[in-house]
């Protein structure tokens, strides 16, 4: 099964689902501020406490979280590299000056690690892996007809709702597709060598778009047969109850969390800006 199988059905079955979730949702977009207004030794903080809430208190298996944390700082660190990697011309090497923690010349360019490139990299990477786990909190412990409820009682633009539902289904769609046209490849030795395995990736993203516009087809005559008018209609009969220890502990996590922000910031003599 997928993972993104797994983390439908877990957000049906997690420890925190009796939570109502406006209280699941503030407590994330909290974090979430949080993490945007302090430093990085607070937000890497706010990931260990907010993996605690994911781990221990919403039961979600360590493996998937640790997959799915994996998946997303891949991609991060990919787009890091132009930070922490600058080139520049030959001739203006000499201005590049202590910032080149080690470099090499290549044609007319000069190549270099930089030191400037590391921190800002390093700041980036903690705020946003801080920000992953708020959001991964939402998925792992929020199903997505019980958001679409807070959406509408909020009163917020429900075409911005509805895209929400869209893009969760056909993700889902998406991923599935994959796998069925993976297993099949894979039943016929096709990566069985390098290039069984190009032949097989190229095959894989032309049936992979057919079958995704197949899917997106079916789904729309799907829709028109049951009269739909533009707007999805989801409803939950689940009784919740607000837990007052959880929000206590969320309360308190945060006001320590925002001291020790303060107590950083007078230490640096930072002022307020970030």
């Amino acid at each position: 099964m997928g993972t993104h199988l797994h983390l439908d059905t877990l957000a049906h079955q997690n420890r925190l689902r009796h939570l109502p979730p406006q209280q699941k949702l503030g407590f994330g977009l909290g974090i979430l501020i949080l993490v945007f207004l302090s430093h990085w030794p607070v937000q890497l903080l706010c990931l260990a406490w907010v993996s605690v809430w994911i781990l221990v208190y919403g039961g979600i298996p360590s493996c998937l979280y640790v997959r799915l944390l994996s998946i997303a700082s891949g991609f991060l660190l990919v787009g890091l590299v132009a930070l922490v990697i600058n080139s520049v011309p030959l001739a203006a090497w000499p201005q590049v000056g202590s910032d080149a923690l080690v470099g090499m010349p290549w044609g007319g360019w000069y190549s270099y690690l930089s030191q400037q490139g590391i921190t800002q990299a390093w700041i980036i990477l903690c705020r946003s892996l801080a920000a992953m786990t708020a959001f991964l909190f939402i998925l792992c412990t929020t199903p997505i007809t019980d958001l679409l409820q807070v959406w509408r009682a909020w009163r917020l633009p429900m075409v911005l709702a509805d895209l929400m539902l869209l893009m969760y289904r056909f993700i889902f769609l998406t991923f599935r597709t994959l796998e069925e046209l993976t297993l099949a490849q894979q039943a016929r030795l096709g990566y069985g060598s390098w290039s069984c395995q190009w032949h097989s990736v190229k095959l894989l993203g032309g049936q992979l778009l057919i079958r995704s516009l197949q899917n997106y087809q079916a789904f729309s005559l799907g829709l028109a047969t049951r009269g739909f008018t533009g707007e999805f209609q989801v409803w939950t009969g689940r009784q919740y109850r607000f837990s007052a220890r959880y929000g206590w502990e969320a309360s308190l996590g945060g006001l320590i969390l925002i001291g020790l922000e303060i107590g950083y910031r007078y230490h640096r003599g930072r002022g307020w800006h970030f």
